[in-house]
């Protein structure tokens, strides 16, 4: 098994202020509702690699595309509870979806890969 315990410390110490939106639907009555939670939390955001993407299997190029790490669980999209892929937003208010996540029990910690919603206007 590989010791990820320096990952978490390192986590830990680099970890800075940002926001988590999940974005939740149910029907209602018959009328589909959404709603958001927003929860803060800590998180190291960095930019992808082309190792990264590779594990994506995006033909993409690496711009818009970060790796986060969090002691907190992010989630892309869930059709079994009708919820959408969380975001994670900066305090500069960039907003990053998450578009894959992947939990390491070992260490604790959640390693994901996030794309950034909007780049100059345009929809990404």
């Amino acid at each position: 098994m590989i010791d990820l315990s320096k990952g978490a410390i390192g986590i830990g110490l680099f970890q800075k202020p940002a926001t988590l939106l999940s974005p939740f639907g149910r029907f209602e009555n018959g009328r589909w509702t959404e709603t958001e939670i927003t929860v803060p939390i800590m998180a190291v955001i960095q930019a992808a690699t082309q190792k990264d993407l590779l594990q994506y299997a995006t033909g993409d190029k690496l711009d818009g595309y970060v790796r986060i790490y969090t002691f907190s669980e992010l989630r892309t999209v869930d059709e079994d509870v009708g919820a959408d892929a969380q975001i994670v937003i900066t305090p500069e208010g960039t907003r990053y979806r998450i578009v894959k996540a992947g939990r390491r029990s070992e260490a604790d910690f959640t390693r994901a890969i996030g794309r950034l919603e909007h780049d100059r206007g345009r929809s990404v």
